[in-house]
């Protein structure tokens, strides 16, 4: 890729997507390796974990910093036409760091930079809601969708969270590790 990868990469269909640090997502056969297409993303990293659905690759625009790099500001969520690499989609402010994109019918969840998590319309690219997961609970993990619940484990202060993914009320939030709240 020329640069760094620090996010996982997506595999759909014979093909797959992943970004590199200098900026560029990539779509590759998965049989051969060769280069389907390639974009590349002219003020930002997109150092993130793609989603692929209805024929778009979602992924964080990324951020000005990287692997070496701890705090990073996150870009917008964009969807890439899977045939062409060509941004069809954009929606708001997304995850830091190498968070995967969580998608369920409706709704794209992510990080939505800083200590907050959001979601947002897949028609529209509105913000649906957007909550504050707490100092220091950054998304560098990735959103879970089951059920009638949106976990998302709080990164450095070791809880893990469950909103209602329509509304984005808090059902609970659980520190895992000993002394934290």
């Amino acid at each position: 890729t020329g640069a760094a990868v620090a996010g996982s990469a997506a595999v759909v269909d014979g093909v797959v997507y992943m970004a590199s640090e200098d900026g560029q997502l990539f779509a590759l056969d998965a049989k051969s390796g060769d280069e389907r297409w390639v974009t590349e993303f002219s003020r930002q990293r997109p150092c993130g974990s793609p989603a692929v659905a209805y024929g778009v690759v979602f992924i964080g625009e990324g951020a000005k910093g990287g692997h070496e790099i701890g705090v990073m500001t996150g870009g917008p969520v964009v969807g890439l036409d899977i045939d062409s690499g060509v941004v069809v989609w954009r929606g708001p402010s997304g995850p830091q760091g190498y968070a995967a994109i969580c998608l369920d019918e409706n709704t794209l969840f992510a990080g939505a930079n800083g200590s907050n998590f959001a979601a947002v319309d897949l028609a529209t690219g509105k913000t649906l809601w957007s909550q504050n997961g707490g100092h220091q609970n950054r998304q560098f993990m990735s959103f879970t969708r089951f059920g009638d619940l949106a976990y998302v484990p709080g990164s450095m202060t070791g809880t893990v969270m469950a909103w209602d993914p329509i509304r984005g009320h808090s059902k609970w939030h659980e520190p895992i590790w000993p002394g934290q709240q």
